[in-house]
C-alpha cells in the first residue's frame, strides 16, 4: 500500500476509527401483537412475554405510537360481582375516630354472586323512564336465590342512585344490611405515610351499585327507643337528610352499639320522619325494648354515591422492562401508560419514557433488551379479562449510535 495515501480521504478503503466525541440516534419500530405469543405458556392476551426478533441496545427513549385495543371488557367481572349482605351483626369491639361502632361481621356475611357479563340500562329519551335494566334484574335474581324474601331494585333516573328493598315486611328480629367494606387496612400514602381506611371486601360489587369506601348500612348518630313507644329519638342524627328517601311503612332496623354486648336487632316500620332527631313509628310495630346508644339502619338500601354499572373505563399497560407511572394504587404503580377504553387510541396517558439524563459526559440508557414482559391490569392490580380478544400496539425506540452508524 502506498504510504503517501491520505487515509482520511480514502475511507472507502481504510476504515476510519469512530470519533469518540459524537453520537447520533436510530429509530427501531416494533409492532407487538398478542396473537404472536406462545399460547402454550401464555393462554391469556392480558399477560404474556413478547420476544423480539433481535435485541435492541442502548435505548434512550421509548414511545407508544399506536394501539389497537378492542372494546372487550365486561362491566361485571370476576373482581366485582359479589354483593355482600347480612341479617344480623357482630358485637361492637371499639369505636372509630368519628364515634361509629366497629364490628367484624365476617361470620355474618352472605353473598349474592352475579354472573359475569355486560349489563346495560335502557332509558327512553322521550319519557326519561327506564325501559330495561338487565343489571338490576340479574342482581335481584342473585339476591333472591339466597333468601326467602324477594327484592326489588329500582334506579332513580334523576339522581342516578339505586334502591334495593324487600318486597314484603321483614320479621321484627331480622334485617337485611348491605356492605362494601369490613375492618380496616393500612395504606401507604406517597411512600412515607401510613393511614387506616376501610378495607374493601373481596370482589365487591359495591362500586357498581353506588357504595364508596365510606358507605355504611347505618346512618349517622345514635338513637334511643322506649318499650311500646311510637317515638324514636336521635342524638347527633340527621334524619331529614339521611332518611329523605324513605316513605311511610318503610322499615328501619335498630341494634345496640355497646362494646362487648351481644347484638339484638329490632326491625320496625315508620309512620313519619318528623325532624332530624325524631321519628314516629307505626303503632303496630313499636319497640319491645328500652335502649340508648343504638345504631339505625334503613332496610331500604340507598348508596352514598351514583351508580357505576359500566365500571372503570381505564386499564393500565405494564411493560416490566419500562416502569414509569408513580402512583399509590397497585395497578397504576409502575405502569407504562394508562388507556381509556372508550376513547381507544385517542387517549393514552404516559405512553412515553425518556431515559436521557445527562450528568457530566454520562448519558443514561437501557443497555440491551430481547423481550417485553406485558400485562394489562385494573387499578387494583388485577390482570384484566380481555375475554380472549387479541390486541396490538406499536413501540418506537430511540437508540444511541455512533455518528457513522456504529452501534454503541
Amino acid at each position: 500500500m502506498d504510504r503517501n495515501i491520505n487515509q482520511l480521504e480514502f475511507n472507502d478503503t481504510i476504515i476510519r476509527p469512530p470519533n469518540a466525541g459524537r453520537s447520533d440516534t436510530r429509530r427501531v419500530v416494533v409492532d407487538v401483537n398478542s396473537s404472536s405469543r406462545n399460547y402454550t405458556f401464555y393462554n391469556t392476551p392480558a399477560e404474556y412475554t413478547y420476544y423480539l426478533n433481535e435485541p435492541i441496545s442502548n435505548i434512550i427513549e421509548i414511545e407508544l405510537s399506536s394501539m389497537n385495543m378492542p372494546d372487550c371488557l365486561y362491566n361485571v367481572n370476576a373482581y366485582n360481582n359479589t354483593l355482600y349482605f347480612a341479617q344480623n351483626v357482630n358485637v361492637v369491639s371499639s369505636y372509630d375516630k368519628d364515634g361509629k361502632a366497629v364490628r367484624d361481621n365476617t361470620g355474618f356475611f352472605l353473598q349474592a354472586n352475579m354472573p359475569k357479563g355486560n349489563y346495560k340500562i335502557c332509558i327512553s329519551d322521550a319519557t326519561n323512564t327506564i325501559t330495561a335494566d338487565d343489571f338490576a334484574s340479574n342482581l335481584v335474581s342473585a339476591l333472591d336465590s339466597n333468601l326467602s324474601t324477594n327484592f326489588a331494585m329500582t334506579l332513580d333516573v334523576n339522581t342516578e342512585k339505586y334502591s334495593i328493598e324487600p318486597t314484603s315486611v321483614l320479621s321484627n328480629n331480622t334485617s337485611v344490611l348491605f356492605y362494601n367494606t369490613n375492618g380496616t387496612e393500612t395504606v401507604d400514602v406517597n411512600g412515607n405515610t401510613a393511614s387506616l381506611q376501610n378495607k374493601l371486601l373481596s370482589n365487591t360489587i359495591g362500586d357498581l351499585v353506588g357504595m364508596t369506601r365510606l358507605y355504611s348500612p347505618f346512618i349517622r348518630g345514635n338513637v334511643n327507643t322506649t318499650n311500646s313507644s311510637t317515638t324514636l329519638t336521635g342524638q347527633n342524627t340527621y334524619f331529614l337528610t339521611d332518611l329523605d328517601y324513605l316513605q311511610a311503612d318503610d322499615q328501619i332496623s335498630i341494634v345496640n352499639a355497646d362494646i362487648g354486648t351481644p347484638a339484638v336487632i329490632e326491625t320496625l316500620q315508620i309512620a313519619s320522619v318528623d325532624s332530624d332527631t325524631q321519628i314516629t313509628l307505626k303503632s303496630s310495630t313499636t319497640p319491645n325494648l328500652t335502649r340508648s346508644n343504638c345504631e339505625l339502619a334503613p332496610v331500604v338500601f340507598r348508596g352514598d354515591s351514583l351508580h357505576n354499572i359500566y365500571g372503570d373505563d381505564v386499564i393500565y399497560l405494564h411493560i416490566e422492562e419500562f416502569k414509569k407511572l408513580n402512583a399509590n394504587k397497585q395497578g397504576a404503580q409502575g405502569a407504562f401508560c394508562k388507556i381509556n377504553m372508550n376513547k381507544g387510541t385517542v387517549e393514552r396517558i404516559g405512553g412515553a419514557i425518556n431515559l436521557k439524563h445527562f450528568t457530566n459526559n454520562h448519558q443514561k440508557k437501557l443497555e440491551r433488551i430481547n423481550k417485553l414482559t406485558i400485562s394489562f391490569r385494573d387499578v387494583n392490580g388485577n390482570v384484566v379479562d380481555l375475554n380472549g380478544r387479541e390486541h396490538n400496539f406499536t413501540l418506537v425506540f430511540n437508540c444511541h449510535t455512533h455518528a457513522l452508524g456504529y452501534n454503541i
